[in-house]
């Protein structure tokens, strides 16, 4: 007994020790002009009206009443008329995504429930929200348009500062460009450049992600590959792939004699790179017959073995 008493009066040091900043605030926004009272009732004093779209902070409910504090007053507004989404999308890219409060949402293909299912989300799970069509959210989900009833999903505030590259990952916009994507890379002047495959729309691709993105910190260019049109990111991982393969088929004296070390994309100086040990055109024309003859392919020389290899 006197353990745990030791352990809860601990928990409870710890506890008050975390500082407030640490609690991610909620927010919920007024449905319609609504009042704004001092305690859970109609009987109590009215403070203020909240107009149509206000945003309050949640702190908790007393019956059918959501205790709220704004303009730096705690007070208490009938939970009816309080959605836990805006009706119209924030301007800021930071504040656009949705975090789900209910378990197992339904994802659909359309803004109703007559609509496919195309799966669940689990609670705690983020999303860019890239329109609002009423009460449904439409949201990038494994690369496809999809929807999702609001009632289950709070704003994710505050998230200023997110980085383009963080925003572009949440999107999942190339999830559903994948064949047009290649890599990002950051240049001396602080820019993401986001590079495309040969013949891509790079100007399609940058009105899109401008649209998107407008707001988030940090700027980026859409920069077109010099390398051939189908090659992509799902076409670059394959080619790692079949290169290690086939060099791990290799005998020992055929390794030797390839002195192959390793190969990757540098999106930053748009080529595939295979690093040989030592290289020379004997060991370039052995890889080339051995593992992969591919005019795309950059050379370089290196002094010993980069990775382990089978």
């Amino acid at each position: 007994m006197k353990r745990t008493s030791v352990f809860l009066l601990s928990l409870l040091i710890v506890l008050m020790m975390i500082p407030a900043a640490a609690y991610a605030a909620s927010y919920r926004y007024a449905t319609e002009p609504v009042m704004f009272r001092t305690g859970p009732s109609v009987k109590y004093y009215a403070i203020t009206e909240l107009q149509t779209g206000d945003q309050v902070e949640f702190l908790g409910t007393s019956g059918n009443w959501s205790k709220v504090k704004w303009n730096g007053q705690t007070g208490y507004v009938f939970t009816k008329y309080l959605s836990s989404f805006p009706s119209v999308l924030p301007n800021t890219v930071a504040e656009r995504f949705a975090t789900a409060t209910g378990h197992n949402i339904n994802v659909r293909s359309g803004p109703g429930t007559s609509y496919k299912k195309l799966g669940k989300i689990a609670n705690g799970e983020t999303f860019l929200v890239v329109d609002i069509s009423g009460k449904w959210l439409n949201i990038e989900w494994e690369g496809v348009k999809a929807f999702v009833y609001s009632r289950y999903f709070v704003l994710t505030q505050p998230q200023s500062g997110i980085s383009t590259a963080d925003a572009i990952q949440k999107s999942g916009y190339f999830k559903t460009n994948t064949s047009v994507y290649l890599g990002t890379f950051m240049d001396s002047s602080n820019v993401l450049n986001i590079r495309v495959s040969k013949g891509a729309s790079t100007s399609k691709i940058n009105r899109e992600l401008k649209s998107m993105l407008d707001d988030a910190a940090g700027s980026f260019r859409v920069v077109s590959s010099s390398l051939p049109y189908y090659v992509n990111e799902e076409y670059i991982k394959e080619l790692l792939n079949t290169v290690n393969y086939r060099y791990s088929k290799l005998g020992a004296r055929d390794k030797e004699r390839c002195g192959f070390s390793g190969a990757y994309y540098d999106a930053a100086k748009d080529c595939f790179i295979v690093e040989i040990i030592d290289l020379d055109n004997t060991k370039k024309q052995i890889f080339k017959q051995l593992i992969l003859n591919w005019d795309a392919v950059t050379f370089k020389s290196v002094a010993s073995l980069a990775v382990p290899m089978g």
